[in-house]
């Protein structure tokens, strides 16, 4: 997950030319919700963000699912 943070938030400084503080808050923000307003332009902000999402959203439910299926100890 921290890989997928600081990939990303090297896109997003990079690509789109954000600040470094600002890239890796919209790399955490877009990981754990959507991303927000304004939306990234270009195409490979937006694939890089969309793909963020569905890995945050995949994590997210993996998890709820590993706690809920555990064994009562």
């Amino acid at each position: 997950m921290i890989l997928l943070y600081l990939l990303s938030a090297g896109v997003y400084h990079f690509v789109g030319e954000m600040s470094v503080g600002r890239s890796l808050y919209y790399s955490v923000v877009t990981f754990t919700t959507s991303p927000p307003e304004p939306a990234p332009t270009g195409l490979v902000m937006r694939a890089v963000a969309g793909f963020e999402t569905f890995a945050g959203t995949t994590a997210v439910v993996f998890l709820g699912y590993v706690l809920g299926t555990r064994e009562q100890v």
